[in-house]
């Protein structure tokens, strides 16, 4: 299968939006302010590629 530039891009694009999301919902559920953000667990992200109906599931950590 061939990964076009255009669909890694927006691959990228749902990452960084995921990645926002979960910051912004776990800053929410931190009862004390923090400067900085430690998820404990990898946090699982599921992915649907419109174009081609392909799901894609990756796990990734904030260090």
């Amino acid at each position: 299968q061939t990964v076009t530039t255009s669909s890694v891009d927006k691959i990228n694009e749902a990452f960084h939006t995921a990645q926002k999301a979960i910051i912004f919902l776990k800053k929410l559920t931190t009862p004390e302010p923090s400067t900085t953000l430690v998820l404990q667990a990898p946090v699982p992200v599921r992915l649907i590629n419109k174009s081609s109906g392909v799901s894609i599931y990756q796990s990734f950590s904030y260090m």
